[in-house]
């Protein structure tokens, strides 16, 4: 049996936004998996259990924004970023530019994300711009890529299919993690936010 590989993409495919992916992935039917629902995890708890932990979990269709304005929402995901040249909570972005002193690692921005499901299928848009060279995506639960600045037009789309723990031996709650890094030839770039949506 051949492994499901998680998808990404990106929103230069015309006419295809964030939701139409979403209907796409939650059509494609994955034999021999064994997802732990939530909703399988708490039917065997009492209520009173039941009604604190029901919020860490991700419910169909709900939506989360994380940027500058809102860098964390708990239980939901949250912000981290290195060598920030601008931080603007108001028009919410983050800005970054090439800096030849820089020493170790290039800035970078990731996007954590909590309280996943491993039966879910979550669709993440990255709104960014980039001038010059590439950004490198890397991601927990998906393909790693290069996108060349103008390549993606305003945002890089990702589906993240059936997030799994880093182990298997954990249950409940999952994260996952998206990570932006430019590559060569970067002059600056900037991050406006991230928008989770929960397909199916």
């Amino acid at each position: 049996m051949s492994e499901f590989k998680p998808l990404i993409t990106t929103s230069r495919v015309k006419g295809l936004r964030p939701r139409d992916l979403a209907r796409a992935a939650s059509s494609i039917k994955i034999v021999g998996r064994d997802p732990t629902t939530w909703k399988r995890l708490l039917a065997a708890l009492p209520a009173a259990i039941v009604k604190e932990l029901r919020p860490r979990f991700w419910e169909r269709e709900e939506e989360v924004v994380l940027s500058a304005l809102e860098p964390v929402k708990p239980g939901r995901g949250h912000l981290v970023s290195t060598h920030v040249r601008g931080y603007y909570p108001t028009a919410p972005s983050l800005t970054y530019e090439r800096d030849d002193t820089w020493t170790g690692s290039p800035p970078m921005l990731e996007v954590w994300l909590d309280g996943l499901d491993t039966a879910g299928i979550y669709i993440v848009e990255l709104r960014v711009d980039c001038r010059g060279g590439a950004l490198h995506l890397a991601a927990s639960s998906a393909d790693h890529a290069d996108y060349p600045a103008g390549s993606f037009g305003e945002s890089i789309d990702v589906v993240l299919v059936h997030p799994q723990p880093a182990a298997p031996w954990l249950t409940g709650p999952v994260m996952a993690l998206l990570r932006l890094e430019p590559s060569a030839g970067v002059e600056s770039w900037v991050f406006h936010y991230a928008r989770i949506w929960r397909a199916s």
